[in-house]
């Protein structure tokens, strides 16, 4: 079992050893500037004024140990290309002065953005799903990791643990705290919030119902609240719509962003949260799934299936809607768009096609919209059985690039090699949807190969000098990043692992 963890931890990066094959090389001291703490940077991670990225690598062997778990922070340069100096800093439980153990998952999911921590950069929220609790084996933690200098000019990392007791809950065996992380935007008080998934949260009698816990940041993240279904908010507010169920895994997704939702001080655009619960049990049927969608001030909540008025497709047992979800930037000309994946969908007799559901946002409402898959006109390829159409999304950030990951896509003679397909949004005009993306596009780090799964995750990068989308191939030998230029007219070009990597990619910071 783990040993008791400390809540903060401090450490001077060149105290530390190397971490198996995974050595912690911060830049020279005299790159370390304060930018941030005068123009906070959005992913700047280290305090150079130049944009970073962070890479999850679950399964990453840490001091020997496989599945320890690393996350890699790649450092921007001069050049301007986010995370392309060659500069890397890998962070490991290990670095934070814990012991790995086999099996925690560290880095299963990463976020980085401004956190509020000490007025300074972004910080890295890191999911740890599989580390043990005390006697509470794969109960999951979180870690708030900040890069600051300290007096003398020698970088050092500080990192907050957060743990379900924060929120009032409990740490038990299997709830994967830690499986889905989220930074979100500035709420109304200024306060950046931290959202935690934990699908694994048994709910009474109801095994993996799923929670979320939410942490408001001030000089440290401190418990705002365990959100589950049927509960209400903080502070007595809206009671959460559905009823927990086994094998809900609600909290299994995130989304964060600007929505119109109804609220008591009157009409206007506020911050709220996506959450997906891919396994709930909707009209008797399990797996059919869902996504709850909650206003900042929790005083609105509104729960979406496939048998909500309006919306394509019927709930089905195993169809996963909720799966995966995406929330693009509202505009002064253009609304918000919800994208929920449902992978698990059929396609008569054809299992596991997958599907894609988008809900525009009007009138304080989320309206249902079309509904696509590869059988939809004009989408590349065909509906076939286990390719799982959706089951990653990510929208650009200028809203209107989509990519929708189907990681199970066969390539020719290449079972599960994995595709990614854009999708358009032009205004008023319909979606269009471009020649697929796979391995063989120019840029990529490798090639189509069978059991690839390219597309497994998705993200979006928004830095001072470019935006990005990024393709994920984590099986591809140690895994690669294919990263993509949204509408800078960059060239395409791949982050690639180091010695000692097993899945990188699994994860990547948007």
């Amino acid at each position: 079992m783990n040993t008791p963890r400390r809540p903060v931890v401090t450490l001077a990066l060149g105290g530390l050893a190397a971490v198996s094959c995974l050595v912690l090389a911060p830049p020279g001291a005299d790159a370390l500037a304060t930018a941030c703490s005068v123009t906070p940077g959005s992913t700047d991670f280290n305090g150079d004024g130049f944009d970073d990225a962070a890479v999850g690598d679950p399964e990453a062997t840490v001091a020997g140990v496989r599945g320890a778990g690393a996350v890699t922070v790649l450092l921007g340069g001069p050049g301007g290309r986010v995370g392309d100096s060659g500069d890397r800093v890998v962070v490991t439980r290990q670095s934070l002065g814990e012991t790995p153990e086999a099996g925690d998952r560290f880095g299963y999911d990463v976020a980085l953005a401004p956190t509020g921590h000490d007025g300074r950069c972004a910080g890295l929220l890191v999911g740890a799903p599989g580390v043990d609790v005390g006697r509470a084996v794969d109960a999951g933690t979180a870690y708030v990791v900040s890069d600051l200098p300290d007096a003398e000019g020698t970088p050092s990392l500080e990192a907050s643990v957060l743990t379900q007791a924060e929120v009032g809950g409990a740490a038990e065996a299997g709830d994967g705290f830690g499986h889905a992380v989220a930074i979100t935007a500035t709420d109304q008080e200024d306060r950046r919030r931290l959202v935690v998934g934990a699908p694994g949260e048994d709910v009474g009698s109801a095994t993996d119902a799923g929670s979320v816990s939410v942490f408001e940041m001030d000089a440290e993240p401190e418990g705002l609240a365990e959100l589950r279904q049927g509960r209400r908010g903080p502070l007595g507010a809206v009671r959460l719509p559905g009823t927990p169920q086994t094998g809900d895994r609600f909290g299994a997704a995130l989304a964060s962003g600007p929505l119109d939702l109804p609220e008591t001080s009157g009409t206007e655009v506020g911050l709220a949260l996506v959450v997906g619960a891919p396994g709930d049990t909707v009209s008797g049927r399990d797996g059919a799934g869902s996504v709850t969608v909650l206003q900042e001030k929790y005083e609105h909540a509104v729960l979406l299936s496939q048998d909500t008025p309006g919306v394509p497709g019927v709930a089905e047992p195993a169809d996963g809607f909720g799966a995966s979800v995406a929330l693009n930037a509202r505009t002064s000309t253009q609304v918000a768009t919800l994208a929920v994946g449902v992978p698990g969908e059929d396609a008569g007799r054809v299992s596991g096609t997958g599907l894609v559901t988008l809900f525009g946002n009007t009138g304080e409402r989320l309206v249902p919209g079309r509904a696509f898959s590869q059988a939809t006109a004009g989408v590349p390829g065909a509906n076939e059985a286990g390719d799982h159409f959706g089951a990653a999304l990510a929208f650009g950030h200028h809203g209107t690039t989509l990519l929708v990951g189907v990681p199970d896509e066969d390539i020719g003679r290449s079972r599960d090699a994995g595709a990614v397909q854009r999708v358009t949004f032009a205004g008023s005009a319909p979606l269009a949807f471009p020649v697929s993306l796979n391995e063989n596009a120019a840029g990529t780090a490798g090639s189509v190969g069978t059991d690839n799964h390219f597309g497994r995750a998705l993200g979006a990068l928004s830095g001072s000098t470019e935006h990005l989308l990024t393709v994920s191939s984590p099986y591809a030998l140690r895994g690669s990043v294919f990263v993509l230029s949204d509408g800078d007219r960059v060239p395409a070009r791949s982050w690639v692992a180091a010695v000692g990597a097993q899945r990188f990619g699994w994860s990547v910071s948007s």
